[in-house]
């Protein structure tokens, strides 16, 4: 494996640019298993294999500290070696990711759901369907990704239940686009809760542009940080995270949750999903499953 760490002085985003030999399901699974335990919060499909072969593969991968990338590099070295082709630092500027990245994103609808960036809104403005406004930045959650689209098509089908809720805690909310659907969708109250203070700040500008600020709460904060805010006991957690994350914060999250709540996950592989039912075994039962382009979504609810 050849290994390059490239510095851009005036930037801040930490990434890792990492090649594989082609699409290797199995050889993802595992570096994201072991990518996990460093704080990645996005990862991004990129073509930017310099040999043009297409039998190679990019994803760039996204930090929340340079400390948690350069570890996760070195852990990329120490556990896969050859298996991996490159692995390359870079430090991106947010400005222009975001600018390269949206720049030519559209609506997308789910269902009676649209989520739209500001640029495109003009074009559903009159629509029946309730339209979400979603200024992408640094948060995720456009629509574009398989695991957001699956939790807003669970919501959708869990409308009856959301009108009913006292409280739903959105974990790791990201653009705010679960939340703010929640809350068009019915919800009386909404807890969304951030680690990454960039998306945080993003979360709460879309909140504020869909005008459901009264009814959604943010928090900036850790999983592991939130029995400490004594939050309201939710009839319903949304959780779009990892495999990885679910099975390390399986009792966290059954702490958090009410007897006979619902638990609606996503950012689960098709691969992980039995190792993540079995970390959740006797805990909860499934009431709905989702699958797209080898992502699943699972509505669970808590046993009483």
């Amino acid at each position: 494996m050849f290994l390059a760490k490239t510095v851009s002085h005036s930037d801040r985003r930490p990434v890792l640019d990492v090649r594989l030999p082609g699409h290797p399901r199995s050889l993802w699974d595992r570096l994201d298993a072991v990518l996990d335990d460093y704080n990645p919060f996005a990862v991004e499909d990129v073509d930017i294999d310099i040999t043009s072969n297409p039998t190679v593969h990019c994803r760039r991968i996204f930090f929340f500290s340079q400390n948690d990338r350069d570890q996760a590099f070195e852990a990329i070295e120490l556990n896969f070696g050859s298996e991996v082709l490159s692995v390359t630092v870079v430090n991106l500027l947010n400005d222009n990711w975001a600018e390269r990245s949206f720049g030519n994103l559209r609506a997308v609808k789910i269902g009676d759901l649209i989520v739209t960036p500001p640029w495109d809104r003009v074009s559903h403005e009159n629509s029946s369907s309730y339209l979400i406004e979603i200024d992408p930045s640094m948060g995720f959650g456009t629509g574009h990704h398989a695991s957001t689209r699956l939790m807003l098509r669970s919501l959708l089908e869990q409308k009856p239940a959301i009108q009913k809720s006292k409280h739903i805690l959105d974990i790791g909310t990201g653009s705010g686009v679960l939340a703010i659907a929640s809350a068009l969708l019915g919800a009386n109250a909404i807890t969304a809760v951030e680690r990454d203070i960039d998306a945080l700040a993003n979360a709460r500008k879309n909140i504020a542009r869909n005008s459901v600020c009264v009814r959604i709460k943010t928090i900036h904060a850790e999983l592991s940080e939130l029995q400490n805010f004594h939050l309201p006991k939710p009839d319903i957690i949304l959780a779009n995270l990892t495999g990885a994350a679910f099975q390390k914060y399986q009792d966290l999250l059954e702490a958090l949750g009410r007897p006979s709540g619902l638990l609606m996950i996503s950012g689960v592989t098709d691969s992980e999903e039995q190792t993540t039912l079995a970390a959740f075994e006797g805990k909860c039962a499934i009431e709905s499953r989702y699958e797209e382009d080898g992502w699943v979504c699972l509505v669970l609810r808590y046993h009483c």
